[in-house]
């Protein structure tokens, strides 16, 4: 095992930032900051439940997302989106912003290696085509004209 030691420089560290229209107001989804990354991460730890070293479930387990992203989503005078607001919002865009946060945040989950992330592919792609074989169904039976 070899040992990196060359220098490592960052650079400018300044938070990346994503602009964010949501029903055309202005939001800004910023980078996670080291301690927003850690109360993510704990609040995802405190969410599951141990007993004898083996998960025995989970409590509030979907907020953790939406909090996430309440963490990083600021509006236009700077001010965080609370929490109740974002979980107001759809679930797809509740999902994108996550998503979107994680990103560009590099923080990524346990099971996300290439060989999950195939595995999650060759399952999404299934559901694809599931959906357009009952798009398809359907539209051939409204030309039919039969129900």
């Amino acid at each position: 095992m070899s040992i990196h030691l060359e220098e490592m420089d960052f650079g400018d560290v300044t938070l990346a930032e994503v602009p964010v229209k949501i029903s055309n107001v202005k939001y800004v989804l910023r980078e996670a900051s080291g301690d927003t990354a850690t109360q993510w991460r704990n609040a995802r730890t405190n969410a599951i439940k141990m007993v004898n070293g083996q998960v025995a479930g989970a409590a509030n387990i979907a907020s953790i997302d939406p909090f996430l992203v309440s963490l990083c989503l600021f509006d236009e005078a700077g001010v965080l989106v609370p929490l109740k607001k974002i979980q107001s919002w759809p679930d797809r865009v509740q999902k994108d912003l996550y998503e979107r946060v994680k990103l560009i945040s590099h923080l990524s989950e346990a099971g996300e290696s290439i060989e999950a992330l195939k595995e999650q592919q060759k399952l999404l792609a299934k559901q694809i085509e599931q959906r357009e074989s009952l798009v398809k169904n359907s539209s051939e039976t409204m030309e039919d004209g039969s129900d």
